[in-house]
């Protein structure tokens, strides 16, 4: 067999296994981006779920943000139509007309003295005649309050509280559920 021959039978040999080579790491090459992709493919898929989840929990804590400042809105509008009714109220208690506060005045004088002998009252300035003429022999002194009458005794150890400003106060706290209700339900 002559030089070239087995050079050519080497050549083509060394062809085949080189083919058979490339056909070989050609096809692991496939098998390894097959498994790649599937694993991308499943890391991706791991992703979007993590991402749905967290866009999930996002608007929920979001539309609960929303419904809470919507609650709160709300009660602080009813708060400010409570409040605008009592100062409706308180308005009106100030307008009472003199006639009416002397016939009022004289009874909370009255049951004050049931309880125990006033020395001191304290009135609005625009009352202080009216209680003055009611009681005679106490002392009167000027409050800031909306009518009505505070009662204290000699040693300034009782007071009692019958202004407007105390019972209007009392009538908030104790029927605010009430008022609450009337108006809103």
């Amino acid at each position: 067999m002559s030089l070239e021959k087995v050079s050519d039978e080497i050549i083509s040999t060394a062809k085949k296994e080189a083919d058979s080579l490339k056909n070989t790491a050609k096809k692991e090459a496939d098998s390894i981006m097959q498994s790649v992709n599937k694993s991308i493919e499943e890391k991706q898929s791991f992703a979007d779920r993590q991402t749905q989840g967290v866009i999930d929990a996002m608007a929920k804590k979001e539309l609960a943000s929303a419904k809470l400042e919507e609650k709160r809105l709300v009660l602080d509008a009813k708060k400010d139509v409570i409040e605008k009714v009592y100062e409706g109220l308180e308005k009106k208690v100030i307008a009472i007309d003199k006639k009416t506060k002397e016939k009022a005045y004289a009874k909370l004088v009255k049951n004050a003295k049931q309880e125990f002998e006033p020395a001191y009252m304290y009135a609005r300035k625009e009352d202080i005649a009216i209680v003055k003429k009611i009681a005679k022999s106490v002392k009167v002194i000027e409050e800031d309050l909306l009518g009505g009458i505070i009662f204290e005794n000699s040693e300034r150890t009782v007071r009692l509280d019958k202004s407007f400003d105390g019972v209007l106060a009392t009538l908030k706290s104790e029927n605010i559920k009430d008022v609450s209700e009337m108006l809103f339900d």
